[in-house]
């Protein structure tokens, strides 16, 4: 006759709903945008800066703004990809 009860005790139960919810929240929250937006204008600044060495003559300097170059465009790439593909999944 217990269970019947409209007022029993069910904080468990709540509980558990609570974090069921807060995670469904945060799967449903929308990704902010200014970490691909940031990398991006990055990889610019470093095209406008390294010009000289990738147009030097020292071959170090030539492969050290090639490398950064590569990393910071793939630090974009893959930061625009995880906002594409984290909003449709």
């Amino acid at each position: 006759m217990r269970d019947l009860d409209p007022y029993r005790d069910s904080r468990p139960g709540l509980v558990a709903e609570n974090e069921r919810l807060r995670r469904e929240l945060a799967r449903r929250r929308p990704r902010r945008g200014w970490p691909a937006v940031a990398a991006i204008a990055a990889y610019v600044a470093l095209v406008t800066e390294l010009g000289g060495w990738l147009n030097g003559t020292d071959p170090v300097r030539y492969w050290v703004a090639l490398l950064s170059l590569l990393l910071a465009l793939c630090v974009s790439v893959a930061t625009a990809l995880h906002l594409i593909v984290g909003r449709s999944g």
